[in-house]
C-alpha cells in the first residue's frame, strides 16, 4: 500500500519534472533548430525530451530522499519503503489511450520486482509515468505493473494509475489512498525509454 508520506514525496518529485520541464522544455526545440536532420524522424525530439524529465526525475528524488537505483540499460528508478515491501518506481514514458488508460510499451531486455537478496523484502514493481503532448507535459501518474503483454512492442500492464499533480509543495497533491492486491513481482521488458537513461 502507497503511505501518504510515500504519496506526498511523488507529488514532489511529479513537481520537480513538471517545474524542470516548463522552465528548460524550450531547450529542446532550440536544440532541433540547429538541424533539419534532427527533425526528420522525431526521434531527436523524443531522446532529449526524456533526458530532460530523467535529470527532474533524479533531482526530485534525490531531494525528497527515495533511494535511487538504475536499472536495466540505465533506467532511471528509485525505491519507496511501503511497510512490509518495498515499491521500486521506474520512470515510464506512456501514451494515453482513448478511455483514457494508459499504455505503456516496452521491449526484451530487463525485469523490475522481486525479492531483496539482502533484506528478503518483497521489491513490488512500479511505474511513474509521463504522457507528453506539443513539447508539453500532460500527465503525471504512478501504477503499480502487474505483468506484461508479450508482443512486439509488448506492453506493460498497470493497475489503477493515480494521478499526481506535481503543481505544489508537499500536502497539496491528488494522491488518493491505494490498495495493492496484485501480484507482488515479475519479470518483464524494458522499454525504449531505458536507452537514454529514462525508463
Amino acid at each position: 500500500m502507497i503511505t501518504e508520506v510515500v504519496a506526498e514525496m511523488l507529488e514532489q518529485v511529479a513537481f520537480e519534472i513538471r517545474e524542470v520541464y516548463e522552465e528548460r522544455g524550450h531547450n529542446v526545440d532550440s536544440a532541433l533548430a540547429q538541424d533539419s536532420a534532427f527533425r526528420e524522424s522525431g526521434r531527436s525530439r523524443s531522446s532529449l525530451s526524456r533526458d530532460l524529465i530523467a535529470e527532474a526525475f533524479v533531482a526530485g528524488a534525490s531531494r525528497v530522499g527515495f533511494d535511487l537505483d538504475s536499472g536495466a540499460w540505465g533506467a532511471k528508478q528509485f525505491r519507496a519503503t511501503l511497510g512490509h515491501s518495498f515499491g521500486l518506481f521506474r520512470l515510464k514514458k506512456a501514451e494515453k489511450t482513448a478511455n483514457g488508460s494508459y499504455r505503456v510499451v516496452t521491449s526484451s531486455s530487463s525485469s523490475w520486482g522481486e525479492i531483496d537478496e539482502d533484506t528478503l523484502i518483497v521489491e513490488e514493481p512500479y511505474v511513474l509515468g509521463y504522457t507528453l503532448s506539443n513539447n508539453q507535459i500532460d500527465d503525471i501518474f504512478f501504477a503499480k505493473v502487474n505483468g506484461v503483454t508479450e508482443g512486439n512492442p509488448g506492453e506493460l500492464v498497470l493497475g489503477r494509475a493515480v494521478l499526481l499533480g506535481g503543481r505544489g509543495p508537499i500536502g497539496g497533491g491528488s494522491f488518493e489512498p491505494v490498495v495493492d492486491d496484485d501480484l507482488p513481482g515479475f519479470d518483464e521488458i524494458e522499454s525504449d525509454d531505458s536507452a537514454s537513461g529514462a525508463a
